[in-house]
Formats: C-alpha cells, structure tokens, sequence
C-alpha cells in the first residue's frame, strides 16, 4: 500500500511538471508499464498565430500552444479541448496559462496547478482568488480547474516559508493579491 501511494505521489509531480516544462520529454515507467509519457512540444502544429506567439520576458521562449500540448498530454485531449489560454502581464507581473471551462471543474482543489516562477506551488490566497472567480460559474463542492503560471522579479517572492519549499510567500502580499483578484476578474469575464 506504501509503495502505491509513494507511486502516486511520483506520478503526480512529474505530471505537474511536464506541464511546467513541455519543452521536456518527461516519461515514467512503473514495473514495464508507462504511467507518463508527455513528449516534448515541437513547433509543428498549425495553430492560432497568438498561440504561437511567444511568451512576453519568458526566458525559455515558450509559446503558449506547448502548453496546451503538455495539458493534452497529461490530461488528454477531451480535457484539453475544455481549457482556454489567458496571459496579462505588465511592467512586474505576468501571469499565463490555461483556465477550464465549467465542465472541468474538480472535486478536489488540489487538482489545479499553480507554479510561481516555474516553480510548484501552494498559496491558499491564489486558490481563494481563483474560487471567487469562478464562483458564479461552477457549482458548490467543485473547484476550478487550471494550469496557472505567475512570474516575477525573484525578489518579490519567498520560497523560503516551509521546508518542502512549496509554500510560498509575496512581497506586500496584500497589495499583490488586491492586484490579481482584479487581474482575473477581468481575464474570467472576457
């Protein structure tokens, strides 16, 4: 039982970063059997020019339809087809990713993925920020669910707020949450 659990616990980390990376081939094979296989993202789809547009300051030149690519790979592509792109980005800030429409709401808030300079995270503040958006358009007991990505000059974030570095803290927090309730608010209702 332990070790199907650690299993469990391995599978979903290299899934959530093989969202984070699709530029990786990421594969995981158990006792001969592949429970991951997310290939890496090859421009070679026939997509949306503002899909393959690159992302703004992103240091590694990733468009946005590699990781609609990394999200058909790990969730298929019934999923995939239900998620839109959004990205808002200013002088400081630049948020990017994929949000689901209702039909994939979860019954789990774990099921969404929220990395803060390409890192993994939990920040209970975003995942409020996130629920309140969505409220008016899934139903209770469901959360939604998206792929989300945040980044920002190192210096205005923390990862040093619990030892497994997953927990993660803003300068002027407040400030920075008023900041991105009205930054989704706006991105849900358009």
């Amino acid at each position: 039982h332990a070790n199907r659990v650690e299993l469990g616990h391995i599978s979903d980390l290299i899934s959530r970063y093989a969202l984070a990376y699709p530029q990786i081939h990421f594969k995981l094979i158990h006792n001969e059997v592949t429970l991951i296989n997310s290939p890496e993202w090859t421009n070679t789809e026939k997509k949306p020019d503002e899909l393959l547009r690159v992302i703004p300051r992103s240091q590694d030149h990733i468009p946005m339809v590699a990781y609609g690519h990394a999200i058909q790979n790990i969730y298929g592509k019934k999923v995939a087809d239900q998620m839109l792109p959004i990205e808002f980005f200013d002088e400081e800030l630049h948020i990017y990713g994929y949000f689901g429409k209702p039909e994939t709401a979860r019954s789990e808030r774990s099921a969404a993925s929220l990395f803060v300079n390409k890192r993994l995270v939990n920040n209970t503040g975003i995942t409020e920020i996130m629920e309140n958006s969505f409220r008016d358009y899934i139903m209770r007991q469901k959360y939604p669910f998206f792929v989300l990505f945040i980044d920002l000059p190192p210096n205005r974030v923390d990862f040093n707020v619990h030892p497994s570095k997953r927990m993660v803290k803003f300068l002027d927090e407040s400030r920075f949450m008023e900041k991105l309730q009205i930054i989704m608010d706006e991105i849900i209702k358009s």
